[in-house]
């Protein structure tokens, strides 16, 4: 019996491996087929690329629940591939429907889930792997009178991150969620770190419930 079960579960893994190897596949010829042609303005495709990755990212983390991960081996296309692709066709896909529509407003949901899922991984390989990475969690909004906070702000802190960001990419990693389009796992850590008003920033697990300017950033950083 106990011979059986341990079969069971090597099976499980190799299916799971397997099923992962499959889906970055597809996911990439889905995505890339997308990137390739911005042009296109089929919203159901651009669905299907999101979920495709929503997928993969699920698989990843069940994968990694099952099999013991050498997390500082991982490669950045690993790690990143679901957040980074998800962020790239969302921006298509705001350009060309608005912030506002409601196909958006569900697929930041998935974002946000996808985000929290890298988030964690990167915050094992921060933590196991020795890279020093400075991690910032952005909480914001987009809506117009919103209860929940400024949209003016929100979007001049995104311009404050972005600048931080692209002056120093391989130390600074930054997640940015909507706060009107929450999951399970963005949800989870909106009650963790008890965002009630945005734009709300985590830096390095430092909480500041206002408007941080970049220079205020960049110092808070180097302390």
């Amino acid at each position: 019996m106990e011979e059986k079960v341990k079969r069971k579960i090597i099976y499980e893994k190799y299916l799971i491996a397997i099923l992962v190897t499959s889906l970055f596949f597809i996911s990439g010829i889905i995505t890339g087929n997308f990137v390739a042609e911005q042009k296109v303005e089929d919203t159901e495709s651009t669905v299907k690329a999101i979920w495709a990755l929503l997928n993969l990212a699920e698989l990843k983390e069940k994968f990694s629940e099952n099999e013991t991960i050498n997390y500082c081996n991982l490669s950045w296309e690993y790690v990143w591939k679901e957040k980074v692709e998800i962020g790239s066709i969302l921006a298509s896909l705001e350009k060309r429907l608005g912030k506002d529509h409601e196909v958006v407003k569900e697929q930041k949901i998935i974002y946000n889930e996808v985000q929290a899922k890298t988030l964690r991984i990167v915050r094992i390989i921060n933590r196991e792997c020795g890279y020093d990475w400075s991690i910032i969690l952005f909480f914001y909004t987009n809506e117009k009178n919103d209860e929940k906070g400024d949209y003016k702000l929100s979007e001049l802190q995104g311009y404050a991150l972005d600048t931080l960001y692209n002056a120093d990419k391989e130390k600074t990693k930054i997640f940015a969620f909507d706060i009107n389009a929450v999951g399970n796992l963005s949800s989870e850590l909106i009650a963790s770190y008890n965002v009630t008003y945005v734009p709300t920033l985590v830096i390095n697990n430092e909480v500041y419930r206002r408007f941080v300017s970049g220079n205020e950033v960049a110092r808070i950083l180097k302390e």
